[in-house]
């Protein structure tokens, strides 16, 4: 069952022919030809029923089953007593974003012959919107009404993602609407999410990963996701990805002219960067999560680290959950429930993309709208609470309402014992969320931060395992541990190393380097001495270079995933 993604009745095309038909489609591991990798492949079973003369009398036979297997897929129980009037799960609304002109521009078609039909077998619900100009998703889910509709998914890069979290939080019912369900398919460059998503949940990163990544939406559970609030000199963005600064923010700004080559991009311009490399002056501050010891190494001794008093910060996550966002569900306990969001259709799901070797095809007089009288129920899609059977998901719920029996929970307060002096106090920021461990830039960082103080090669600041293609730069980074994972190389190393540092981030070795700074922490600041060269990016977007800073709020976004 966990195999499963759906259940759909058929009919032959034959007229006369009384049998009804079920099938059910399964995406079981296999391993590849000549190869000791597993990749998911399709598999469909059709089975007939023909007991009476009676299209209609066996119709509604295979109706039972449709509906018994789709919710055991779903991971649902289904009691013996309950099979002969056991219904299709609710149907849930998405609305799929697609950017055309995302990486080399092939994000449509890959929806329509990759993800359509797959979503179609699960006979989900969904409508498509094209996006037409930069910032149109930030404008589409800033009007959204969000009570229409389940989830938004992304297919394009990593940008639109970022549009739609920024969307969501210009919103004036932010604190509730950040909370709505997001999920992605690989349709850019980077998919860095994508990437994230899948090495998570144990499926495979890299191979045929929209199948994979599709099959995750399919089966997925709500997980809390870590955001960073970024503040620049002149504006307040919400980041879920990535900081960069140097040499990784070169890369990824300068290689756009080779858009067309997709992901071979960043490695060819990871290539010229190496071979020509740029040191950048500046100063980094961070507060860490625990003890900070900085890798001394004579090729990079001449930098100035000014050590400070540092301690653990004490945050608001909590072992295996988010204080007072969600719980764990017991045999009997009522299943929690989840916003949706409503927004502006473009087409429908109902297309008939193939036909199997039986030679039957969907019939519009059974379609699974017209079966909702055989159980008084309608049609079921996808659904919040669906689990994979031994694939990790853990037995827990999300609830999307602020607070609980004791009150509202402002999950977007950490929890610090600061002087409220050293906070930013009246925020110039809009929307003006608490930022109790970032003072004013324009301030000084509290004396419990270190500083690093010479000459980098890059800076970055991630909150995910993946920040593009075989780039695991961060292995230990989970979607809601915390923290930030800040990695900084300091200038001084020769090509060689530099070369070999880059070949080993692909496996996550990179950060056994003596010439590899890497520290968990809660907040950080990061001011160039020169605004005038090089680029500054957040989650994969140019930004004017400026002094920047960021502050983890843990597991204060919702991701569609296995974990």
């Amino acid at each position: 069952m966990g195999d499963i993604v759906g259940c759909r009745c058929r009919r032959s095309k034959t007229a006369d022919d009384s049998t009804a038909y079920f099938t059910i489609y399964a995406y079981p591991f296999r391993k590849r030809t000549m190869s000791s990798k597993l990749t998911r492949i399709r598999m469909d079973f059709t089975f007939g029923y023909n007991a009476s003369p009676s299209f209609d009398d066996n119709i509604r036979i295979c109706a039972v089953w449709r509906n018994v297997v789709t919710r055991l897929a779903r991971g649902q129980d289904v009691a013996m007593e309950e099979v002969e009037t056991c219904t299709l799960p609710e149907s849930k609304r998405l609305l799929i974003l697609i950017n055309p002109h995302s990486g080399p521009g092939k994000a449509q078609q890959i929806f329509e012959k990759e993800v359509a039909p797959m979503l179609n077998e699960a006979n989900a619900d969904y409508e498509v919107k094209i996006t037409e100009h930069a910032g149109h998703a930030t404008e589409i889910m800033v009007s959204l009404d969000l009570s229409q509709w389940y989830a938004v998914i992304i297919v394009s890069g990593d940008g639109l993602i970022y549009e739609t979290i920024n969307g969501l939080m210009k919103r004036p019912d932010w604190e509730r609407a950040i909370q709505f369900p997001v999920g992605c398919l690989p349709g850019g460059s980077g998919n860095a999410l994508c990437w994230t998503i899948n090495y998570l949940a144990g499926e495979p990163v890299g191979d045929e990963m929209v199948l994979h990544s599709t099959f995750i939406l399919l089966k997925h559970r709500l997980i809390p996701m870590d955001l960073v609030v970024i503040q620049l000199p002149t504006i307040q963005v919400f980041s879920f990805l990535s900081v960069t600064w140097g040499m990784i923010a070169d890369i990824d700004f300068e290689s756009e002219k080779l858009r067309a080559f997709g992901a071979a991009r960043f490695t060819i311009y990871a290539l010229i960067r190496i071979l020509r490399p740029r040191s950048y002056k500046g100063e980094l501050a961070f507060l860490p999560k625990g003890q900070y010891t900085p890798k001394t190494q004579q090729a990079i001794a001449k930098n100035t680290i000014r050590r400070m008093a540092s301690r653990e910060t004490a945050g608001s996550v909590c072992e295996n959950g988010a204080v007072g966002t969600y719980r764990t569900i017991s045999e009997d306990s009522e299943r929690l429930r989840s916003v949706s969001v409503p927004v502006m259709p473009i087409s429908s799901s109902k297309h008939n993309y193939a036909k199997d070797n039986l030679g039957m095809v969907f019939d519009e007089t059974v379609k699974e709208e017209n079966l909702s009288d055989v159980n008084g129920h309608s049609s079921g899609h996808l659904d919040e609470h669906t689990e994979v059977n031994g694939m990790g998901a853990s037995n827990v719920s999300f609830d999307t309402e602020i607070g609980g029996a004791n009150g509202p929970v402002n999950h977007l307060q950490a929890d610090d014992n600061r002087d409220p002096s050293q906070a930013s106090g009246s925020s110039p920021y809009s929307p003006n969320v608490s930022c109790s461990l970032l003072p004013p830039l324009d301030k000084p960082v509290p004396p419990d931060w270190v500083k690093v103080k010479g000459d980098f090669l890059t800076v970055l600041a991630t909150y995910q395992p993946y920040l593009g293609p075989d780039n695991l730069f961060a292995p230990d980074a989970r979607l809601n541990d915390g923290c930030i994972h800040l990695l900084f190389i300091r200038s001084g190393i020769t090509k060689k190393t530099l070369l070999e540092i880059f070949l080993s981030i692909d496996e996550g070795n990179h950060i056994n380097s003596p010439y590899v700074e890497y520290v968990k922490v809660s907040a950080f600041r990061l001011t160039p001495d020169d605004l005038s060269i090089g680029n500054l990016m957040v989650d994969g977007e140019h930004v004017d270079m400026a002094p920047i800073q960021g502050q983890i709020f843990p597991q204060m976004g919702r991701i569609m995933g296995i974990q």
